[in-house]
């Protein structure tokens, strides 16, 4: 069937101080690139102003202008991501407004950098994505796809191999698994040297004749043949606003009729682009001014034909592309995921790795603690410290990998192919039995085996040091999802990790904290994971007999030599030791820790693949700037009345 893209009066609007407020690298390009391209008010600023026009389907629209013009800011706006601002205007879709849920069954987006998989091939990739489409018939329909962006060659290439024009075109081919009805590229030859860019947009032009799909791409500067084979219709924006919208052909015309004729051997895109770059003299952004102009008075006075892009197409039908039940999503997500986790050298079986060989240095270190006299009581006490605190602070680099991970599936929630459920149950039922096993690396070889832990209670040992580690596992779940910069992600569990291990009670006794860091001690982690696995490892134990007299060299000597009574001496010297079975307690309150950290994920989760930014309808416009500029009036008279009581203090 034949489909119409509207969108009518789209402005975009965004505070003046929104830097400050901007934590986004996206967001913080948008906003700086648009300071001198908009349209000042007194508090907000103009990115896009009144951005008309009809797409049907068939065509591949290209939107161009110069750096800072509003080209990706438009895109965001139709494909409703522009979240860091306010976005005004209509946007609809064969008639019918263009919500979130509507989005996400007839459109999808691919960004500006391709964000594939890369521990899957590029066969596992379309398979997993046609699954989770729900579309029958998957190896026909993959093959076909695969065929049709030239990927046969990689078929088995692991993702991560593939080059730049092989990555777009893999995006390109989950794209047309779902068989959308538009398709949104941003900057889609970035990064692309000319034969892939070539190829790529060959393939757009293709797929938007056989498929009867529309096609909106932004493109910086296209080569000439680019630009005239394989895009029909151009979008030209400059300072926010609109010079030009029609065919890539009939714009050189139009332009010659202004006075501006393109001169021989040289590109159209780049003399046009050349043409509404007002940033480098007053004469430019005349000369801008005026095209903007001409093109507003064309619109008014003409037929408005160049706005409305339409073309005789072919219907060929819908694939048998349809929504499959959560049950199934969700073990095809297990399966993906546990894919990938087992081939990722990193994110969990390399921090085993890492935190078998850190625990065995430290076992090494601390040899004679193997010991069970009661000179080593105190290494021993340290050696259970560090092998708990040095292995969970590894975990900082799980907030840098999932990050990623993270930034895929809330591209894939806002493209209609996963849902948050279905990515949570999947990561919480791989990552439960890694964390257990990452408890046998760090203390099956270095405890139980070279430093003779007892074997006696050896379940509850592994329990404790998994629930603790899982704890800071949510923790970096957590930061991955609401930060979205990577460093300071990173920044913020170690940030807590230090302060669970300064405020653990291990340094400096809980009365003697400063009441304001007090709740650190009950937030953190840290002591309830010592006194339990202290007591749990050597209450039943008994250490050699001990007569002599007490030496700051041996600090602890009990005649008795019983664990009882050797952790009752430890605690004169470090209370957070105690000889009392804080066992399910200390549990307990892990286990709630982990709740939260967890439960702030998925609200996390959910919210990130909810934000959506749906534009105001143009009646409701006149409303919102009255109320603003009632807000505005009101807080001038605030300010008024504060400087009159100043400068006129009442007597």
């Amino acid at each position: 069937p034949s489909h119409t893209l509207t969108f009518d009066n789209l402005t975009f609007t965004t505070k003046q101080n929104y830097w400050d407020q901007c934590r986004d690298a996206v967001c913080k390009t948008l906003v700086s690139t648009s300071k001198n391209n908009v349209i000042k008010g007194k508090d907000n600023q103009n990115i896009l102003s009144d951005i008309s026009g009809t797409i049907q389907s068939g065509n591949v629209v290209c939107v161009m202008g110069p750096s800072g013009a509003g080209k990706t800011t438009l895109l965001n706006v139709l494909t409703l991501q522009a979240s860091y601002g306010s976005s005004f205007g209509k946007i609809t879709l064969n008639g019918k407004p263009l919500h979130s849920r509507r989005f996400k069954s007839a459109c999808f987006t691919v960004g500006q950098f391709d964000k594939n998989w890369q521990y899957l091939t590029v066969k596992e990739t379309c398979t997993f994505a046609a699954q989770l489409f729900g579309i029958q018939n998957i190896e026909d329909k993959v093959d076909d796809v695969i065929d049709n962006v030239g990927l046969r060659l990689v078929f088995n290439s692991r993702n991560g191999n593939l080059s730049g024009g092989q990555q777009r075109r893999l995006s390109l081919a989950i794209a047309l698994l779902k068989e959308p009805e538009v398709l949104f590229l941003d900057e889609v030859t970035s990064g692309l040297d000319s034969a892939s860019a070539d190829k790529v947009c060959k393939i757009l032009r293709r797929l938007a004749d056989e498929k009867n799909i529309i096609i909106v791409c932004t493109i910086h500067q296209p080569s000439t043949k680019i630009f005239l084979e394989c895009f029909n219709q151009l979008i030209l924006l400059s300072n926010g606003r609109l010079v030009y919208s029609g065919g890539t052909h009939e714009a050189e015309g139009y332009f010659a009729n202004l006075g501006y004729h393109v001169p021989l051997h040289t590109n159209p895109s780049e003399y046009y682009l050349e043409l509404i770059n007002s940033d480098f003299s007053p004469a430019s952004k005349k000369q801008t001014d005026e095209i903007i102009t001409a093109y507003q008075h064309h619109n008014v006075h003409g037929t408005n034909a160049s706005s409305s892009f339409s073309r005789d197409v072919i219907d060929l039908g819908r694939s048998d592309c349809k929504e499959g039940n959560l049950m199934k999503s969700n073990l095809i997500m297990l399966k993906r995921h546990l894919i990938m986790t087992l081939r990722d050298p990193v994110l969990y079986l390399g921090r085993c790795a890492a935190a078998l060989v850190m625990n065995c240095i430290f076992a090494i270190v601390y040899w004679d603690a193997r010991h069970y006299t009661q000179d080593q009581v105190m290494a021993k006490a340290w050696l259970v410290v560090w092998y708990f605190s040095v292995p969970i602070m590894f975990g900082a680099v799980a907030v840098f990998t999932l990050n990623e991970e993270i930034s895929s599936i809330q591209r894939e929630q806002k493209n209609g192919m996963v849902k948050a459920i279905s990515y949570v149950l999947a990561k919480t039922v791989i990552t439960l039995p890694f964390i257990f096993l990452f408890a046998i690396f760090a203390l099956g070889i270095p405890g139980f085996l070279m430093q003779n832990y007892p074997s006696t209670g050896s379940f509850k040992v592994l329990l404790l040091w998994s629930i603790h580690a899982y704890v800071f596992e949510s923790l970096a779940e957590c930061l991955a999802v609401w930060i979205k910069d990577k460093v300071m992600g990173v920044l913020v569990f170690l940030a807590y990790w230090i302060a669970a291990f300064l405020f653990s009670g291990l340094f400096y006794p809980l009365e003697d904290l400063l009441p304001f860091v007090k709740p650190l001690y009950y937030a953190t982690p840290f002591s309830y994971y010592i006194r339990s696995m202290f007591y749990l490892l050597f209450s039943g134990v008994t250490f050699d007999s001990c007569k002599s007299e007490f030496t700051p060299l041996e600090p602890i000597c009990v005649e008795s030599g019983s664990g009882p009574d050797v952790i009752d001496a430890l605690n004169k010297i470090l209370p957070l030791f105690e000889n009392k079975d804080t066992f399910m307690n200390d549990i307990g309150v892990l286990v709630v820790m982990l709740v939260i950290f967890k439960a702030l994920f998925i609200l996390g989760i959910i919210l990130k693949g909810r934000n959506t930014s749906i534009p105001i309808p143009r009646k409701n416009l006149d409303d919102v700037d009255n109320k603003t500029a009632e807000m505005d009036q009101e807080q001038e008279n605030k300010d008024a009345d504060a400087d009159a009581f100043f400068v006129h203090p009442p007597v």
